[in-house]
């Protein structure tokens, strides 16, 4: 057989082919093979060179080219980066003239970057409030030109931009970049993170890739209930704890951290709405040190986040808040639930709903914030408010004395004492030795003081009174009220006999708890109150100082009444006197104080 004439020609761009062409491909071709000879060719190898190197395309093989005929052949390349290129396809044939068994065409390849962004690793995705979470991310340029210039990586959270950022300068082709960052979130809530990755110098060829997502869950602190100190807490040096507060109601609150363990070294710090947000106290006392914030004004339904940071050692702490209403003393609901189960009176149970209007005066605010007592007398509502009295003495016409006033004491916005055995009247008003004391309605201080020298009492300070001298009633003060145990004349007829006829049977303006715990009905005494003969002596007032805090123990024997007790603690506290319910009509109490003496011993003479 004869040499053939084959020919490569006629290297052109495919239809519908850009121009430039894209970087990385593919890139079509058409080119001819052609048999100018009246014989077949054997079959040969064509080669494609880019650049004078064979590239991706490699080497085909033609069987043969018919005699006498061109046959179109299409071409794909891949993988050419950017910039201009030469492409070379020759076929392998000893033929008859071998400058024609090849063609060559120069292209232009536009550098277009293709990057893709990747979040390789969230740990944790669901963290608590302040907890640090890695996120891990990649950037990969898949185009097979370096991307010339910056390329700018961004971080946004929740689509707004953050001050997180990379830049990478003339990112080369087919590599990647791999960055982590630290993150914490002082909002509760779902994030999402969004990392992005731009080309400042070029228009990318698929932007739909360049942004990752991903969303993280950051739990709220924990919630404190008021008043209820946690378990014990594990902490070491370096962490954070945070928890939040929310009170019903507008007042002041004390925050309190201990630690359990004299090694340990914890502060306190505490911020209203947000981790991050008004801070309105903090604490730092040292190793083994309790931390106290105490009296911060608070908001009903505002969250105050308090965080526990630990500077040294690692073992337990406890934690508590207290909420002290600004406008309640009791709650509604503390009231009547006190009332249901230990059936009041409906009149005992309006006297402990008019407790709360007391609720803005400075003193009783001061003492609930200094988590102090308060004691209430409310006469008018007590047990034998309709008692007869004789004019003459000012006992009562039955055995059971003059008890008409109700007591209690408050603290912590909780009843933790009730009587209706109690008493704010001198027996004589108008006593005839000197002029007695009553006192007036109001909030006074209270100090402990041992009562004639014999058992723990309290001492009115600053006390406000009326008195009567010979004609008229005119306002005074007195350093000698006190709050003790009342007697009567079941027990001691002639106590204490000041005015020499051994005539009073409880008091000369003090405010007096019963001397027996148990009273009954008597029906042989047209339905009259009388003392229980197996009543408790002195049992009412041993529960009153003990639940106030005054004595640890009993003062009086409950079998005879004589002293057992005279160690007092120092208590500071309130007493609020209050004769809403005392009826100023009463004939009997008039006969006592007059008429216009019941309308003074309220507020005093105008």
């Amino acid at each position: 057989m004869g040499k053939c004439d084959i020919r490569v020609q006629n290297l052109i761009l495919a239809t519908g082919q850009p121009t430039p062409l894209p970087s990385g491909g593919p890139a079509n071709f058409n080119f001819q093979i052609a048999n100018y000879t009246n014989i077949d060719s054997d079959g040969f190898n064509v080669t494609v060179k880019r650049d004078g190197e064979i590239g991706e395309s490699g080497i085909f093989y033609v069987s043969k080219v018919p005699a006498m005929t061109v046959i179109n052949y299409p071409l794909e390349i891949n993988g050419v980066i950017g910039g201009t290129h030469e492409i070379e396809i020759e076929a392998l044939y000893d033929d008859l003239d071998l400058s024609n068994n090849k063609v060559t065409g120069t292209f232009i390849w536009a550098g277009i970057p293709n990057l893709q962004t990747i979040i390789t690793n969230i740990v944790p995705s669901t963290v608590e409030l302040c907890q640090d979470v890695r996120i891990n991310f990649r950037v990969n340029n898949f185009s097979y030109d370096n991307v010339e210039g910056t390329t700018n990586i961004k971080v946004l959270v929740n689509n707004q931009l953050t001050n997180l950022g990379w830049r990478k300068e003339n990112f080369k082709a087919r590599t990647y970049i791999e960055q982590s960052f630290t993150a914490n979130f002082m909002e509760p809530g779902v994030y999402k993170i969004s990392i992005v990755a731009d080309s400042l110098t070029a228009v990318e060829s698929n932007e739909n890739d360049n942004t990752a997502e991903a969303r993280i869950t950051v739990k709220d602190a924990t919630r404190l209930n008021n008043d209820n100190p946690t378990k014990p807490i594990l902490i070491n040096q370096g962490d954070v704890h945070w928890y939040y507060a929310q009170f019903k109601e507008d007042g002041k609150a004390n925050f309190y951290v201990k630690p359990l363990k004299e090694s340990l070294d914890v502060n306190i710090e505490i911020h209203k709405e947000s981790v991050r947000g008004e801070l309105i106290g903090k604490s730092s006392k040292g190793a083994g040190q309790a931390d106290l914030i105490e009296k911060k004004s608070v908001q009903a339904g505002v969250k105050y986040y308090i965080g526990i940071s630990c500077n040294s050692g690692s073992g337990c702490y406890s934690l508590k808040c207290k909420n002290y209403t600004l406008d309640q003393i009791l709650s509604y609901d503390e009231i009547e639930s006190y009332v249901n189960s230990n059936n009041l009176t409906s009149i005992q149970r309006d006297a402990l709903h008019r407790i709360n209007t007391y609720a803005n005066n400075e003193k009783i605010k001061q003492a609930i914030c200094n988590n102090q007592p308060i004691i209430f007398f409310f006469e008018g509502a007590g047990l034998n408010t309709n008692t007869k009295y004789n004019k003459e003495n000012g006992r009562s016409e039955y055995s059971i004395d003059r008890y008409g006033a109700i007591s209690l004491i408050i603290k912590n916005n909780k009843i933790i004492f009730f009587t209706d055995q109690a008493s704010t009247l001198p027996d004589k008003p108008k006593g005839t030795k000197y002029d007695i004391p009553t006192l007036l309605d109001g909030v006074y201080s209270i100090a402990e003081f041992l009562h004639k020298s014999t058992y723990p009492a309290f001492n009115i300070k600053n006390a406000k009174v009326i008195r009567y001298g010979a004609t008229e009633w005119y306002n005074s003060t007195s350093n000698g009220i006190n709050i003790h145990v009342g007697y009567n004349t079941y027990k001691y007829p002639n106590y204490p006999a000041k005015d020499g006829d051994g005539s009073w049977s409880n008091s000369e303006g003090c405010q007096l708890l019963s001397m027996r715990e148990n009273v009954k009905s008597d029906a042989a005494s047209s339905n009259c109150l009388c003392y229980d003969p197996n009543g408790t002596v002195c049992g009412i007032y041993n529960k009153f100082s003990k639940s106030i805090g005054l004595v640890d123990s009993n003062i009086f024997s409950s079998t005879n009444g004589s002293v057992i007790n005279k160690k007092m603690n120092s208590v500071s506290g309130i007493v609020v006197v209050d004769r809403e319910y005392l009826d100023v009509n009463n004939i009997t109490l008039q006969s006592l104080y007059g008429k216009d003496g019941l309308e003074y011993v309220r507020s005093g003479v105008n």
